[in-house]
């Protein structure tokens, strides 16, 4: 028969499996206990799933398609798509930052209703916080991981030019042909998305992800194991700006737990507004990890499993396990880029002393004077 060797690193995967293993049997005793008489109408067990990618290869070096594999054989890393909400809104800020726009550029965060079309009441979009600060730069609003700003970006940038920008990041699956799109409700996968933001760290450069790297026959000789697909998604400009964001937001939510990460990393949450998934997808200069948690079912989570910290949650402690023996070193700065202080809501040039600052990276010639 046929000799298959598999891209996956056993102790990446070992680290995994026990995060996800752990993380699981916590959420599940976060749930309502039985009733009086004894019956519960909690019946579903919360799954959870990751998928690490190594960031210099492009190999996918963990796959965890869920906890309890023995009764639930689902591949929820490539064959369960499901929403991922704000989890796509980096994408619509990187196909402005393609187009030439800045993290300074501001644009309203305020109530904001949604046309419909056909006749249809207007929908009305609501941030994860139910917050409206007003004008605020794209930094800040996806700091937030503000929607009704994500939805009005998309406006800006057009909805062809992001479906291209989405589509040359590995987004094949369809998206919205309106607005909507920013929002993040149409089904994706969790390798399908992670792959899209290993693109932006990987300069750029959309590499399709493969979790084989040899095959043999029966006699020692190697075939084709496909290699995997490489093109320029977006310029090494945008996706250093993209990244600057996201580590920008990383920092605005803190730790999120009593876990020590002190490294460079990048990422965002993953919401939906109907409460059914949680995402937390990032990276460190050597991994792009994504995490996912729900139900198999698609039903909404409970309150008590406080699914969107537990996503992040489990990200971090696996980041922090994975890289426990290599030191930190800064994400890879392309030539044309400049670091300047702005104010993070008016996005006006500050001093670095003033506390209210942050360092933001611009191309060269683009930053606020």
């Amino acid at each position: 028969g046929l000799q298959v060797h598999t891209t996956l690193d056993t102790r990446m995967q070992a680290l995994a499996q026990a995060v996800l293993g752990q993380g699981a049997t916590a959420l599940e005793k976060q749930m309502p206990p039985p009733k009086a008489d004894g019956s519960s109408t909690w019946r579903e067990q919360i799954q959870a799933a990751l998928v690490a990618i190594d960031n210099p290869s492009g190999r996918v070096i963990a796959w965890v398609s869920g906890v309890g594999l023995e009764d639930s054989p689902i591949d929820r890393v490539r064959r369960l798509p499901r929403r991922p909400g704000t989890a796509l809104l980096p994408l619509v800020y990187t196909a402005a930052v393609e187009q030439g726009m800045t993290q300074a550029n501001r644009v309203w965060d305020a109530p904001f209703d949604l046309p419909a079309g056909d006749g249809a009441a207007p929908y009305p979009i609501k941030n994860p916080s139910d917050r409206f600060e007003g004008e605020i730069t794209f930094r800040r609003a996806v700091e937030r991981e503000a929607r009704i700003p994500a939805v009005k970006v998309l406006g800006l940038v057009g909805l062809e030019t992001f479906l291209q920008t989405a589509r040359a990041l590995g987004l094949d699956t369809p998206l919205e042909n309106d607005l909507s799109a920013a929002l993040g409700r149409m089904p994706k996968t969790l390798l399908e998305l992670t792959s899209a933001y290993h693109a932006i760290q990987n300069g750029g450069v959309y590499v399709s992800p493969y979790g084989v790297h040899q095959v043999k026959d029966r006699g020692g000789r190697s075939m084709d194991a496909h290699p995997p697909t490489r093109r320029i998604a977006v310029s090494p400009e945008t996706a250093y700006i993209v990244t600057d964001m996201l580590a920008g937001s990383f920092r605005a939510h803190g730790p999120g737990s009593d876990i020590p990460l002190d490294r460079p990393l990048a990422g965002v949450s993953g919401t939906v507004e109907e409460g059914t998934d949680a995402w937390f997808i990032g990276y460190s200069p050597e991994l792009t990890v994504g995490v996912w948690v729900g139900l198999d079912s698609g039903s909404p989570l409970p309150a008590e499993a406080e699914a969107k910290g537990a996503a992040r949650a489990l990200w971090l402690e696996f980041m922090r396990r994975a890289l426990a023996d290599q030191p930190p070193r800064d994400f890879s700065r392309p030539p044309g880029i400049v670091q300047v202080f702005i104010d993070p809501v008016s996005g006006r040039r500050t001093h670095p002393s003033d506390p209210a600052g942050v360092s933001a990276a611009f191309r060269a010639g683009t930053s606020p004077e």
